[in-house]
């Protein structure tokens, strides 16, 4: 389920960095779902992916592609349901994935805003799942903590004064209640052999 846990810096400066490496494939197929499209009787249709140009990169891109799925609604007057699956091919459990899974579920709450849907599921599918050895003694310190209460996210702006989905700015995401425990460090552990292929040590 979409909850309000998001880190919305985090998604702000990849939404960034998408629009400097793949403008024309990425965010051209977001800007497509519009609340017309989101109508369809198919929501096969309601998809993008990640296509840059993969030979001039150390890494390809760990989230590759992108569908969401429209749940009409079972009464008068409720909003349809918008829901978002991603399929990762690399999937790094101790920071990639949860910034990733923020990411994506903000996307979803700034689609369905902007399209007047409601927010509603997240689903990930992973294909290499790995816990890097350097990952392992902060991991298990992160499970001893209980979770706190979900933040929630509200909107600064109207969706007509937005326009579209490149038009949020930074005000325009509001996080009330968000309650953050002490830091845990862990390391970015990535390497690169010389054909620059990815050759992390795992522990999983």
């Amino acid at each position: 389920m979409v909850k309000g846990s998001i880190n919305w810096l985090g998604w702000w400066i990849l939404l960034k960095i998408i629009q400097l490496i793949g403008e024309s494939s990425c965010l051209l197929g977001i800007q497509r779902v519009s609340p017309r499209s989101l109508s369809c009787s198919d929501p096969r249709m309601h998809w993008y992916k990640l296509t840059t140009d993969l030979p001039s990169m150390a890494l390809p891109p760990c989230h590759m592609f992108c569908q969401f799925y429209v749940t009409l609604p079972d009464t008068p007057g409720s909003k349809p349901k918008l829901s978002c699956l991603m399929y990762q091919r690399s999937c790094d459990l101790g920071l990639g994935v949860p910034f990733n899974i923020a990411s994506y579920a903000l996307l979803t709450h700034m689609i369905a805003y902007m399209t007047d849907t409601e927010p509603h599921e997240f689903i990930l599918q992973m294909g290499d799942a790995h816990v890097y050895k350097d990952h392992v003694e902060p991991l298990k310190e992160q499970l001893k903590r209980e979770p706190r209460q979900f933040p929630t996210l509200k909107w600064g702006r109207a969706k007509e004064e937005i326009g579209d989905i490149d038009g949020f700015r930074l005000e325009d995401f509001v996080v009330e209640g968000y309650k953050p425990m002490g830091k845990i460090e862990m390391k970015m552990s990535v390497s690169l052999n010389e054909q620059g292929r990815d050759v992390k040590e795992c522990a999983s």
